[in-house]
This record gives structure tokens, C-alpha cells and sequence, in this order.
């Protein structure tokens, strides 16, 4: 019988596009607010705002709209209260055969947190996306860093780019996440952060 609002199970950001593995979980909290009266209402910065909601927003102005482009970048992800979620999110400190062994994995939860974001938007802009394709690329560091508390070794995974794309009505979505643990990490082709090391590029063709 409690209202519910949480920053956590990104992927209720938008209930009705979860995946299968989810599906079990949705129904089972629908069934629960259904009997209570209730809602659960999950939102966050991304998803839940600068990848879904306020690009649909934007594009309310546009027409003949072919592609929405929404990075998200960072050089220090310092502000990670601790860098074993680093290392859990984006396999910053693996080895590249444990970042190997592991893309599988990750693919899928990116998958998970973003692609109901993506299905948000196309939902924003009145439309169904189709498949979904998710890419995952590690960079490795040229030398030593720590990240509060995680040690990166000169030859371990320290940055990362995820992507995922879909196509919703004729417009391309896409979503780029570009992370580093630190400034020092090469980073070759990397378009450039917003102005103060990090944030979010919302762009629209059309």
C-alpha cells in the first residue's frame, strides 16, 4: 500500500520494454501494486532522464527526424564511491582475457540497464524499435593507477565504450557511453567531453 520511487532496477524505467529475464519480476510487482494500490516509479539521471525523456522532449520541436545520438562521457570516474563498481560495470582492472570472458556478460547487462531507455525514447517519439544491438570495447591503461581503492595495472582494462543502437520508426537511436578511469588511459578516436571533464551530448539529425 506504499507509493514507491527508486533509482534502482534501471530497467523498470520503462516496464513494458523489459526483456524475458525480467518479465517475471515486472509481473510480480504489478500483481503487488494491483492488490495494494499502489505504484513503483523508477527513474535516474540515465536512464531515466538524459538518455530517454529529455531527447524525446527536444525532438517534440523537430520533424523528419533520422537519428538521435546520446553520448555520455567521462575521463575520471573517480566519483565512483568505490572502484571495484568500476570494475564491475566496465571491467576496469581485468586483464583483457578476463575482460574477455566476461563480454558476454557484460553485452547482456548493458543490454538490460539501456536498451528499455532506448525503448522509452522510441516510445517518446511515438514509435516501436526494432532489435536492439549492443558492442562493448575496452581500452587498456599505458601505466599504473589507482582508483579509489582499485589498483590498475599498466596493460589492464582502463576505459571503456558501450554502445547500443536501434532503429524506432525510421530514426536511428543510439547511445554512447564512454568511461576512463583516468585521464591518463589512451583513448584513441574518443570524441571530446563536454566542457569540465564529463556529461552528456544530445544530438539530433533531421
Amino acid at each position: 500500500g506504499i507509493n514507491v520511487v527508486a533509482s534502482t532496477l534501471l530497467p523498470l524505467v520503462h516496464p513494458i520494454g523489459v526483456s524475458p529475464l525480467m518479465a517475471p519480476a515486472v509481473e510480480r510487482i504489478e500483481a503487488a501494486g494491483q492488490r495494494g494500490g499502489a505504484t513503483l516509479y523508477v527513474t535516474g539521471v540515465n536512464p531515466g532522464c538524459l538518455l530517454d525523456v529529455i531527447p524525446a522532449l527536444v525532438a517534440g520541436g523537430c520533424r523528419d527526424i533520422t537519428a538521435i545520438d546520446v553520448t555520455e562521457r567521462y575521463d575520471d570516474i573517480s566519483w565512483y564511491s568505490e572502484g571495484a563498481l568500476a570494475r564491475d560495470l566496465f571491467g576496469i582492472s581485468l586483464t583483457p582475457e578476463a575482460a574477455a570472458a566476461m563480454r558476454d556478460a557484460r553485452l547482456m547487462m548493458m543490454g538490460e540497464y539501456f536498451g528499455c531507455a532506448l525503448k522509452l525514447l522510441a516510445h517518446g517519439l511515438g514509435a516501436d524499435i526494432g532489435p536492439i544491438t549492443t558492442t562493448f570495447e575496452p581500452f587498456l591503461a599505458a601505466e599504473p593507477f589507482l582508483l579509489n581503492g582499485l589498483k590498475v595495472e599498466a596493460g589492464t582494462v582502463g576505459a571503456a565504450h558501450a554502445q547500443l543502437r536501434g532503429v524506432a520508426g525510421g530514426t536511428t537511436l543510439t547511445y554512447h557511453e564512454y568511461v576512463s578511469g583516468s585521464t591518463t588511459v589512451p583513448r584513441p578516436g574518443w570524441p571530446d567531453p563536454p566542457r569540465g571533464g564529463g556529461g552528456y551530448v544530445i544530438d539530433i539529425t533531421g
